[in-house]
């Protein structure tokens, strides 16, 4: 700006100067005999008149350059070398080529991401923070019905659930929600990307249908269920058939008539209580197993309030520290914050706790300087959680795939339900369950809050 001032304060007092040699030259030819002055005046007149030219000029080249620079993607020099050949009107043309060409890009560029929209299989919505939508892909058009739509509102109309859920929902946090479209019951996952466009805030969401994803992954999970529940009927009901076989053939004779228990001996007598014994023994394991299994539908509801991490963790390692002295087995805490705290039920997310700690506690058995390390920590997402780690065996890729199936253990003792339950519990307070392991390297179990 100043410098747009100081060349036009030049070319206003260069004719300023011009004007007044005019009138010098002229009033001293015409009205006085002094016309030598006159003479001067026209030698300082054509040097201030080619001055103004050589610096009107000068300002054109520059200009000239400058616009060639620019249609060049040259922007390295500060004065661009002259050419007197090009004019101005040459570099207004060739800076008119290269927009029109940008804006031919622009709108190729455009039509193929418009194309790619329009073009994947994913529903896509982008709103600002009026509600207002700027974008709506076929693919969203044809999961709600509705060629078009102006405001996310309109939702409102067909659930109103998924209103409230797109206006919440943060950017990178996924969820999911059931809702009925074009009367069919549809399993939604959103997923939000925020970003800003010259300074107004826009929402883009994504609508992936995952129906037949969940119904593949729970077939594959009751595949599981059936498998493993047979394998335990299976190794009860087997058993306790062919014992009780064997248990009546003892009581008849070769006519199917009772034996007179009075005319056994010790010895078959005792085989008989021993076999009736084990029997009952049986049966009631699988009664056991049948009340575990509804033990495991069975949740109550959490009780949501806010707990400290630290003084929950506290009350565990005292509940379990005879069995930590016992199997020598060094606790380590870190968290970070030390004061954090998680929005959950703390009667149920300490029994997930105590769970994954025995589990750690049996891994540990045959390890030297056996430790546990329990860290709590915030991700960038904002999203909290409490981390479990052993330096025990580890868990094999086999087993791994299998810990969260109902009943599945590889333990003597073990019910198979700790984990299938932990994961339930972690569901109803809309969190998650992470375990990995490597075999020889430990295992690490994280709680995602």
């Amino acid at each position: 700006m100043k410098l747009h001032k100081s060349y036009s304060l030049g070319i206003f007092l260069r004719v300023i100067v011009i004007l007044i040699l005019c009138f010098t030259i002229v009033y001293f030819w015409t009205h006085t005999p002094y016309w030598t002055i006159s003479v001067w005046g026209m030698v300082f007149l054509v040097i201030v008149t080619v001055d103004l030219i050589r610096n009107i000029e000068k300002s054109k080249r520059e200009m000239v350059n400058f616009l060639l620079a620019i249609k060049q993607n040259d922007f390295t020099i500060s004065s661009p070398p002259s050419n007197r050949k090009i004019d101005l009107k040459y570099a207004q043309k060739q800076i008119l080529k290269v927009f029109q060409r940008l804006n031919k890009e622009k709108e190729s560029e455009h039509q193929y991401l418009k194309t790619v929209v329009e073009h994947v299989k994913v529903a896509l919505i982008c709103f600002d923070d009026e509600g207002e939508i700027t974008l709506l892909n076929q693919a969203a058009s044809q999961l709600f019905d509705r060629p078009y739509l102006k405001n996310i509102a309109t939702l409102k109309i067909i659930d109103e659930e998924l209103y409230f859920l797109l206006r919440s929902l943060r950017p990178g946090q996924k969820q999911l929600i059931k809702v009925v479209l074009k009367n069919k019951l549809m399993h939604l996952s959103l997923q939000a990307t925020a970003f800003k466009i010259k300074g107004n805030n826009y929402k883009l969401v994504s609508f992936q249908d995952i129906k037949s994803e969940l119904e593949e992954k729970e077939l594959e999970s009751w595949q599981k269920l059936i498998r493993v529940m047979t394998h335990e009927i299976k190794n009860s009901a087997i058993p306790i058939a062919t014992l009780t076989d064997v248990t009546y053939q003892q009581l008849i004779d070769e006519n199917n008539d009772p034996k007179d228990l009075a005319n056994l001996d010790k010895e078959e007598l005792d085989d008989i209580k021993t076999s009736l014994k084990t029997i009952a023994s049986r049966s009631k394991g699988l009664v056991n197993f049948v009340k575990a299994y509804n033990h495991l539908t069975k949740i109550p509801p959490p009780k949501i309030q806010s707990v400290e991490v630290s003084g929950m963790l506290k009350r565990i390692e005292k509940l379990l520290m005879p069995q930590f002295k016992d199997s020598g087995i060094v606790l380590k805490y870190q968290l970070e914050p030390p004061d954090l705290a998680i929005k959950a039920d703390s009667d149920l997310i300490e029994q997930v706790i105590i769970n994954l700690l025995i589990n750690a506690v049996d891994a540990l058995k045959p390890v030297d300087n056996p430790q546990i390390t329990i860290s709590s920590f915030v991700n960038p997402d904002g999203k909290k959680c409490i981390q479990i780690h052993d330096n025990g065996i580890g868990i094999s890729d086999e087993i791994l795939e299998n810990v969260f199936v109902p009943f599945y253990t590889t333990k003597n003792e073990g019910s198979g339900i700790g984990l299938s339950l932990s994961r339930q519990i972690m569901r109803l307070h809309h969190g998650t369950i992470e375990i990995s392991s490597k075999e020889g390297h430990g295992t690490s179990a994280k709680l995602w809050f």
